[in-house]
């Protein structure tokens, strides 16, 4: 019983470093370089950057392992709750992870490219562009696999009684925010009330993983229902 509230502990921690450090590298940095109405734009912020640039690859990199430690623990501490849930939000979370790590190896291959000269000659501009928007397109593909986990894992925690159920069904409903800005993307659903509604579940959503994370870190989880698996 001891190992489930280190397991909880452990869980809280890599959760608040990965709350740190990701945004950095996939939100404040792109925001210095990318230029949406420019691509000889962006090129020229890498170039002149390149230091910070490769900064946000390698911060992607450590949140990669970041998930992949936080993938095992959950699992841990949810397996004997339901073992076939806990699986495959598991698979999701790496799965997930996967993608993210491919979205770094397109930003590596842009700097990679920008830094040799055996590009001469061709069209870079269109190259790095495309390397760029790969990368974007590649979020949306993440996120669905995250919004699966999200919803497995707010049911694990309402079954469980860990914590408050309202961290299970908040959670929840933070998988709806990944998977409507997803879908709205593949769907091109551009209008006006679909960005609003994605928006604000993506605001729910940061809501939900913060507080479970200060929930896990800060408080001691319940073991009562830890002898009887949920079925």
């Amino acid at each position: 019983m001891e190992n489930k509230i280190k397991y909880a502990k452990y869980a809280g921690i890599v959760y608040l470093l990965i709350a740190i450090i990701a945004p950095i590298a996939m939100m404040y940095i792109p925001s210095q370089l990318i230029s949406n109405s420019s691509i000889t734009e962006t090129i020229k912020n890498i170039m002149g950057n390149q230091l910070l640039f490769s900064l946000g690859i390698g911060i992607e990199t450590i949140v990669c392992l970041l998930e992949i430690v936080l993938s095992v623990i959950l699992y841990t501490l949810f397996k004997e709750i339901n073992a076939t849930l806990s699986t495959i939000a598991l698979v999701s979370r790496l799965s997930m992870t996967i993608i993210q790590a491919i979205n770094a190896l397109a930003s590596l291959t842009v700097i990679g490219i920008l830094t040799s000269s055996a590009m001469n000659g061709t069209d870079v501009n269109s190259v790095i562009f495309a390397l760029l928007k790969y990368k974007e397109l590649g979020v949306m593909i993440w996120q669905i696999f995250f919004g699966l986990h999200l919803i497995i894992l707010g049911y694990l925690v309402y079954k469980s009684n860990y914590v408050a159920r309202f961290f299970g069904i908040l959670l929840s409903i933070a998988s709806l925010g990944y998977l409507a800005d997803s879908y709205f993307t593949i769907f091109q659903l551009n209008a006006t009330v679909f960005s609003t509604i994605g928006s604000f579940l993506l605001v729910i959503s940061t809501l939900g993983e913060v507080a479970i994370t200060f929930r896990f870190l800060l408080k001691k989880i319940n073991l009562p229902n830890l002898k009887q698996k949920v079925k």
